[in-house]
């Protein structure tokens, strides 16, 4: 090992000097020469697939409902969580593939349950009463991504988003250019109303978290599934403000956990 590489092994990066010669080699790999090293892979075929669940950097934001109201205003504030879920497929082409997604304390219109508390009752957690506040389900879901629980059959599509018009252009996969062999591309090119052009590359998304005695597909190419879909809620976009989650003390998490 060169004198000056000498580290901790949690440093990603060191800056050396590339005449070196007790530098590492590395890994020895087959190039394609004809290759275009700046593509965007092609994201798993929509489909069921088992997720984990971690926290993503930042993960926990404190919001607020009413813009025009502070942040003290009496039940003015609900909680997001960024995820970083990763796909479970020991051995398979999609193993440990990164699915980014957000939930929330809210509770939208003809709805009674947030999406917050929806993903901790498929870990299989549960809390020991229904009556919590947006604070509370926060720190219970802090509790359970500990764990790093792997939630089972949850269905993944494509999503294509245009920076142009600034919305989303493919609600799923099959919205995608299809390929001649049955499968469909993951990027085309579009031509907007003003006769701009831009690239439309599909990003992964969690479309529904579906029970959990949905049929698997098989995997690590399921058969595509024509999935009706589900429109947003429409709100304001949100003043955020990220917060570090303090540890809980044993004792409030018996009181919200069973």
């Amino acid at each position: 090992m060169p004198a000056d590489t000498k580290m901790d092994y949690k440093d990603r990066s060191k800056v050396v000097d590339i005449n070196d010669k007790g530098l590492f080699t590395g890994e020895t790999v087959e190039l394609d020469f004809t290759s275009d090293a700046w593509a965007f892979p092609a994201p798993p075929p929509m489909g069921l697939y088992d997720l984990k669940l971690f926290p993503a950097k930042d993960a926990f934001k404190m919001n607020l409902k009413d813009e025009n109201k502070g942040w003290d205003s009496p039940g003015n504030v609900y909680y997001s969580a960024n995820l970083e879920c990763r796909i479970v497929a020991p051995g398979q082409e999609w193993d440990n593939t990164p699915v980014f997604v957000t939930v929330n304390s809210m509770l939208y219109r003809g709805r009674e349950l947030s999406s917050m508390m929806g993903v901790v009752l498929l870990t299989g957690a549960k809390p020991k009463k229904n009556s919590l506040s947006d604070l509370e389900q926060a720190k219970i879901f802090n509790q359970v991504l500990k764990g790093e629980p792997i939630i089972r059959k949850v269905l993944l599509d494509w999503q294509g988003y245009s920076k142009n018009d600034e919305k989303v252009v493919c609600k799923s996969m099959i919205d995608f250019p299809k390929n001649q062999d049955g499968t469909y591309s993951h990027s085309f090119t579009r031509v907007d109303a003003q006769r701009d052009k831009e690239e439309i590359v599909a990003q992964l998304r969690v479309k529904q978290w579906v029970a959990k005695d949905a049929p698997i597909v098989s995997r690590p190419k399921p058969t595509p599934q024509v999935v009706a879909p589900v429109a947003a809620p429409a709100h304001s976009a949100p003043q955020v403000e990220t917060i570090t989650p303090t540890p809980d003390t044993d004792s409030e998490l018996e009181n919200l956990l069973a």
